[in-house]
């Protein structure tokens, strides 16, 4: 805590005040912002942002357990186009949705996870900014084409959110347990808190070195199973080693979901490497911190200078909107070039 209340970014000063602030920084994006006024006699609280990011990698700990896994992938594997129609915001959307109204709907919404920050942007704008900023550094086409839909997977937090309560809403009715792949089938609140994770890791093998929040481990249902390597069981869980990651769970996140739209999607035309980027960024513990040498295939280790370099870009968006508050316009970007974009490797509607 410090005695400051006011900074002049014009001229570099800081005034101080007799009322204590807390002051936070962000380790990874160098951010340092005012969180407000301390009572005297409290302790330090969390700051907005870090409790929210705090409980959800706590949550997620909890509950992506290979049998969770297992079940919510099943679910949304065996029911893509077979929702019907759903209301969102009370405009009704055919179960064929095409890229740009999913861009349209989170253009609407900001990421619950960056609560308290100074930045308004959407989430749509964070994405056209991420696409940007790859075609400024004169990387294929493809990869902006994922830096654009690589946060389409939060579709699931909203229209889970936008659906509750709906008058005449059949995309389901946000209670349905994971594994259940009727038509009706909702999206469940547990399927909505994943949906806004960027950070996973392997189900079925041993928690890495450099895992994010080591301590949350043992509250996860596979810690203790011997069959994924709890108790000195084999390095590898239950896969074989040189494996491939192509071929092991990952933690059911937003990107992971939107991996599966588009591997559904037949006739896309993103390269095999890119749909690998799209669902390797997030899995951090492997391309940041070298974790899972022992399941990487050759492909792999041929992959990752890549997918570190994708998620570096990714990350100093972030930095940018939150430091120099850089602001998007979907409609300007699509009709300058993003719809070219989309139709390329993305033609017809998508299934979600």
């Amino acid at each position: 805590m410090f005695y400051s209340h006011r900074i002049d970014a014009e001229f570099g000063t800081i005034s101080a005040s007799a009322q204590p602030v807390l002051w936070t920084t962000d380790e990874k994006n160098a951010i340092c912002q005012c969180e407000g006024a301390v009572p005297w006699a409290a302790p330090p609280p969390a700051s907005r942002r870090q409790a929210s990011k705090t409980a959800h990698w706590r949550s997620m700990r909890q509950v992506q357990s290979v049998s969770f896994v297992t079940a919510v992938r099943d679910k949304y594997r065996s029911s893509f186009g077979r929702r019907g129609t759903f209301s969102v915001r009370r405009r009704e959307v055919k179960e064929r949705h095409q890229i740009k109204d999913a861009l349209d709907l989170l253009d609407r919404h900001h990421d619950p996870l960056q609560s308290g920050t100074v930045s308004k942007l959407s989430l749509a704008g964070l994405m056209v900014l991420t696409a940007e900023d790859i075609r400024e550094e004169g990387l294929p086409d493809w990869m902006q084409a994922i830096g654009l839909v690589h946060g389409l997977g939060r579709i699931l937090y909203f229209l889970g959110e936008d659906t509750v309560g709906a008058g005449g809403a059949c995309f389901g009715s946000g209670g349905a347990a994971a594994g259940d792949s009727s038509a009706a089938a909702g999206v469940t609140p547990t399927e909505r808190e994943c949906a806004l994770g960027e950070y996973s890791w392997v189900v079925g093998a041993p928690f890495p070195d450099g895992i994010t929040c080591p301590s949350y481990n043992d509250d996860n249902d596979d810690a203790l199973d011997e069959r994924y390597g709890a108790g000195g069981g084999k390095p590898t869980g239950m896969y074989r080693e040189g494996l491939g990651l192509e071929n092991v769970l990952l933690c059911f996140t937003g990107p992971e979901y939107m991996h599966m739209v588009l591997r559904n999607h037949g006739a896309t035309s993103i390269p095999p490497r890119g749909l690998a980027m799209l669902r390797l960024y997030p899995l951090e513990p492997w391309h940041a911190r070298d974790g899972y040498a022992e399941l990487e295939s050759a492909v792999d280790k041929e992959m990752k200078r890549a997918v570190r370099q994708f998620d570096a870009i990714r990350r100093s968006t972030l930095h940018s909107v939150t430091v120099q508050r850089r602001e998007a316009n979907l409609e300007r970007a699509w009709h300058n070039h993003l719809s070219d974009l989309v139709d390329k490797f993305f033609p017809g509607d998508l299934t979600w």
